[in-house]
């Protein structure tokens, strides 16, 4: 019977572990979540939706308009009138089916709603909506 130190065994100490499969791998996993993610749009401004037990999901390619307590409009994160309100949908009427959600606090006035609403429609808006939280 041989021992185990007459056998001529070398010992290897320069393992190494290729690192490249990994980050390639990394890599294309970020590329594959950052194209799969959905972007969701919002307004800028910290909105107290009502709740609503029929609440549906927000049309895809809509415009986002805010109403927060006090009054105040917001289009594209900037505080806006009305008239900027009515010439912006105006200038963007590529489409004869678009879309304007009303994102209104659940304290801003009924009054700054309706003007609201009445400003979207006179630029030609007939699709409004508004926006709520599912109870």
């Amino acid at each position: 019977m041989k021992k185990l130190t007459d056998l001529n065994i070398q010992a290897h100490h320069d393992v190494d572990i290729n690192m490249s499969p990994l980050v390639d791998m990394v890599f294309l996993l970020l590329i594959f979540f950052m194209v799969t993610a959905v972007f969701v749009k919002e307004t800028g401004v910290e909105i107290e939706k009502p709740s609503a037990q029929s609440s549906t999901e927000l049309p895809p390619e809509s415009t986002l308009i805010a109403i927060t307590s006090g009054g105040k409009y917001i289009l594209d994160k900037n505080e806006v009138s009305l008239g900027m309100i009515q010439s912006f949908l105006k200038r963007n009427s590529t489409k004869p089916d678009r879309s304007v959600v009303i994102l209104a606090d659940k304290y801003s006035k009924t009054s700054s709603l309706v003007d609201l609403m009445d400003t979207c429609r006179t630029a030609g808006v007939s699709n409004i909506s508004l926006a709520t939280e599912e109870k």
